[in-house]
C-alpha cells in the first residue's frame, strides 16, 4: 500500500540542511538528506541520466537537489507512514530514498 506525502516541512527540510549543517549520512532525517546521501549511491549516475537527460557531473547542487525534490513532492508517495518512511523519487518507485525519525540529543 502506497500513501501521500502529508508531513510538515521538518520532514523535506531539517535545520541546517541548505547551510551545509553535517548529518548522520546512515541515518537521514530530511528528505534533503536522504536524496544528498542517494546521490553517492552507484545508482545516482543512472536515475540522474533517466531523469534529466544528461550525465552527472559532481559535485551535486543545492539546485539538483531540490529538482529532485520537487519530483519526490508531485510524485507525493511514500511506501509507509512510520519511521525509516520510503519515499518514491519517481512515479515508477524504482528509485526510493528513506528518511528517518530524528532522534533526541538524549539518545546518544
Amino acid at each position: 500500500m502506497a500513501f501521500d506525502l502529508s508531513f510538515s516541512e521538518e520532514f523535506f527540510f531539517a535545520p541546517g540542511d541548505t547551510e551545509g549543517a553535517p548529518f548522520d549520512r546512515d541515518n537521514p532525517v530530511s528528505l534533503y538528506q536522504a536524496i544528498c546521501v542517494f546521490s553517492e549511491s552507484e545508482e545516482w549516475p543512472e536515475f540522474y541520466k533517466r531523469t534529466f537527460g544528461r550525465d552527472f557531473v559532481s559535485p551535486l547542487t543545492e539546485g539538483e537537489v531540490f529538482e529532485v525534490m520537487q519530483m519526490a513532492r508531485e510524485t507525493n508517495t511514500c511506501t509507509d507512514l512510520s519511521p525509516p518512511v520510503e519515499v518514491w523519487l519517481d512515479r515508477d518507485g524504482d528509485h526510493r530514498v528513506s528518511v528517518y525519525e530524528e532522534r533526541n540529543e538524549e539518545d546518544g
